[in-house]
């Protein structure tokens, strides 16, 4: 029987000793292909390796922890956002160094990553959406790394990046062939944007200036670096300004291409709101200069820290298909970018972290302010934008947040100040604030995970399906009058999404009962990944609830909220929590004690040691004795 066409590619790429990576729109499919490609191809000691590191990244593998590891020693393995993040991190560091050599994935790869991807083999062009399946993006393919003002030596001068891009201007631009050592103008092929909030500054000894994203190459001690890898102290090969370009390849003919300007200062670069960012395809030498500087104009394929050229293969089922992914893919356009601060919770994050800082004080400097953003250029009619403004302003004012002194200037009240330094959405703030003002130090902890799972920030809540409907409303009357997130009628539309997140409460609320990631797993579908994701979260949301707490004068609730923070840190019981505190005591080795009858610190002292040592090991017990200043291990007498 004939093998799949991402099967054979596979294999091929496996074959002539180079690696790929496989684009898939669903977890389930990265899993499967995964497994095909493993069938037909063979491991070595490495990858056995790798795969025991895998299997012990949790206490107690899962399903999905045994199939993972089964794929990789086989040198092939899959990615998705459902795995442990030690175990994506343990699968990217094998694929830099050739131990795997073919990663299936959903896009949870495609961000950022400089992975050496000779290949590149996209199955699925749809995933799904609230939409239904839908196209992924022309973006998706593309990669883009510079602000707009970095300049770019063309044959018609130094012209803003941006402008090239905005105008789609026709020009060549100053490139460098890497085999002649020359100096050649380029034709630009293509022009690319996107956005992002990210940068890396570097700075040569001269002074010269680059801003670009930091997966973006740039040519350092004559390689491709990412920015992201480059150090304080290497050397930046070639640095030119527009007036030498004429008598460069004069100037240049020599073996080494480096000239050896150190890079001395790096920085990253953070912006409140995203901005856009550029890219051009050159002809042939496929780099240019930005800013004096030589950088790489690389996508996914053929990353130039490891591949001169690469493959980037779209799996079409006829020839019709092949002609409407050519049109909309390879000669497509992409698609128009859009301002995040149309989104309102967007706009009511910024709005008031800018009044915080006290960037913007009254009306005028407000309205002056966004009239400056993309979002204003974007949106164009200023006075409906206005109303927008003034009905998030009304908004934040009547929750508590912002104050306006004097019919003159808005100011920050101090619950409005803590809840921007947190990073809350002010309408997650206001929903946490009405269940800390309805809870008492009696409210159960369930309670609390219900009242963090409603808010935005929980965003995907696990759905209850049809087949669960009738579980999970048996379920709530357990917990009749006691959740703080009031229950709506249950033909209103928000009936749903409470539910939803009465299920992700119940999920995190089986963590914290000692369920493990398997029983997890069959029950709620619901991968370790996942899992962590939903706790690191729900984490920062309690930790909100007592900052706030504190706030509001109700510090009866702290001890308690400390103690929910403390069971999702370590998912066990309340009864186990005075011995997680002991270094090298997890849930499981705690469990183990508090059968054995020893519960906190003072049964530790009491305990003798060949006790701790039966239940756990000798150095783990003597670790313990040493914690609670008690005496280790009993020393012997030697017999004579």
């Amino acid at each position: 029987m004939p093998n799949e066409p991402v099967t054979d590619l596979a294999l091929n790429t496996i074959s002539i000793n180079k690696q790929a990576l496989v684009f898939v729109n669903t977890k389930r499919s990265a899993e499967a292909v995964a497994e095909k490609i493993s069938k037909k191809s063979a491991g070595n000691a490495k990858t056995n390796e790798l795969a025991e590191k895998i299997l012990k990244v949790l206490s107690k593998p899962t399903k999905q922890c045994k199939r993972l590891a089964e794929c990789v020693k086989k040198g092939v393995a899959f990615h998705h956002s459902g795995l442990h993040s030690k175990q994506r991190e343990l699968i990217e560091e094998a694929f830099k160094e050739g131990i795997i050599k073919i990663i299936s994935c959903t896009p949870t790869l495609a961000a950022g990553l400089d992975l050496p991807a000779f290949r590149t083999i996209i199955r699925d062009v749809k995933r799904f959406s609230f939409n239904g399946m839908t196209n992924i993006p022309v973006l998706e393919f593309l990669q883009m790394c510079v602000p707009y003002e970095e300049k770019i030596i063309t044959n018609k001068g130094n012209i803003p990046i941006g402008e090239i891009v905005e105008k789609k201007i026709k020009c060549k631009v100053l490139s460098f062939n890497i085999k002649t050592k020359k100096f050649e103008f380029k034709p630009v092929e293509q022009y690319f944007k996107r956005e992002t909030n990210k940068l890396i500054e570097l700075t040569t000894e001269k002074g010269y200036k680059l801003k670009l994203t930091e997966e973006h190459p740039v040519r350092v001690n004559n390689i491709w670096k990412p920015a992201k890898k480059i150090k304080e102290g290497d050397k930046c090969n070639i640095n030119v300004e527009y007036s030498d370009y004429h008598n460069l390849n004069r100037h240049y003919q020599k073996e080494e291409e480096c000239v050896g300007l150190k890079i001395t200062k790096k920085k990253i670069i953070k912006y409140p709101e995203k901005i856009d960012v550029y890219n051009l395809k050159v002809k042939d030498n496929e780099n240019y200069f930005a800013s004096n500087f030589l950088v790489h104009n690389c996508g996914r394929a053929g990353r130039p820290s490891f591949d001169k050229w690469g493959e980037a293969i779209v799996i079409a089922n006829s020839d019709a298909e092949k002609q409407a992914l050519i049109e909309h893919y390879l000669l497509g356009e992409p698609e128009e970018i859009y301002s995040k601060l149309a989104v309102e919770p967007v706009l009511r994050v910024y709005l008031l972290s800018l009044i915080v800082s006290k960037v913007i004080r009254t009306p005028e400097d407000i309205f002056d302010f966004f009239s400056r953003t993309f979002w204003a250029f974007q949106f164009k009619d200023m006075n409906k934008l206005k109303q927008i403004i003034r009905k998030v302003l009304k908004m934040l004012e009547r929750w508590g947040f912002i104050q306006f002194v004097d019919d003159e200037y808005f100011r920050a009240t101090i619950i409005g100040k803590r809840v921007s330094e947190l990073y809350l959405d002010p309408a997650t703030a206001i929903q946490l604030i009405k269940g800390i003002k309805a809870a008492t130090s009696n409210v159960k902890d369930f309670a609390w995970l219900h009242l963090l799972s409603g808010t935005l920030e929980m965003r995907p809540l696990l759905r209850v399906k049809t087949k669960e409907f009738e579980e999970f409303e048996q379920l709530t009357l357990k917990f009749e009058g006691e959740l703080l997130l009031p229950e709506p009628s249950m033909f209103e539309p928000e009936y749903n999404d409470w539910l939803n997140a009465f299920k992700t409460a119940s999920m995190i609320h089986d963590w914290i009962e000692e369920k493990d990631d398997e029983w997890i797993l069959e029950k709620y579908d619901c991968r370790p990944g996942e899992t962590r994701a939903k706790l690191n979260k729900s984490d920062w949301l309690v930790y909100s609830c007592e900052e706030l707490s504190r706030l509001l004068g109700k510090m009866n609730l702290i001890s308690p909220l400390k103690k929910v923070r403390l069971r999702l840190k370590h998912g066990v019981k309340e009864e186990l929590l005075p011995l997680i505190k002991f270094e090298g005591i997890g849930r499981a080795r705690a469990r183990k004690l508090f059968r054995a009858g020893i519960k906190d610190a003072g049964d530790v002292k009491k305990a003798r040691f060949e006790t701790l040592s039966n239940i756990l090991t000798t150095k783990i017990a003597t670790n313990l004795k040493k914690q609670v200043g008690a005496p280790g291990r009993p020393e012997r007498l030697d017999k004579f």
